[in-house]
């Protein structure tokens, strides 16, 4: 498995995919594993751990909501809200019902 999908690493040394894997590997007792030196750039890693992660990995949806553009999220995969949706459900008023006559109006 490893060898399909290495750990993922930028110029740094920090690991941008397989994170659960390099755990996997320290407590397997492994001292070596297959590693891919990624040099893309920002914008680029960004969109990677994204995609990397949208099938089983975990994400701290509040920092998503801040930090992310939601728009750019689903195009990769990640059904987050929709942010069109939101502005809509924020300009609509909510119908209410008169319980006398039955007539309806916006507030």
């Amino acid at each position: 498995m490893l060898e399909a999908r290495p750990i993922v690493v930028n110029p740094d040394g920090v690991i941008i995919g397989g994170n659960m894997r390099y755990k996997a590997c320290k407590t397997a007792g492994l001292t070596e594993a297959p590693v891919y030196f990624a040099t893309w750039g920002e914008a680029k890693e960004r969109e990677f751990t994204i995609k990397d992660n949208t099938s089983a990995g975990e994400h701290d949806f509040d920092v998503l909501a801040n930090e992310w553009d939601a728009t750019e999220l689903n195009e990769w995969g990640l059904n987050v809200w929709d942010p069109q949706e939101e502005d809509k459900e924020k300009t609509e008023k909510p119908e209410e019902e008169c319980e006398i006559c039955g007539k309806k109006w916006k507030r």
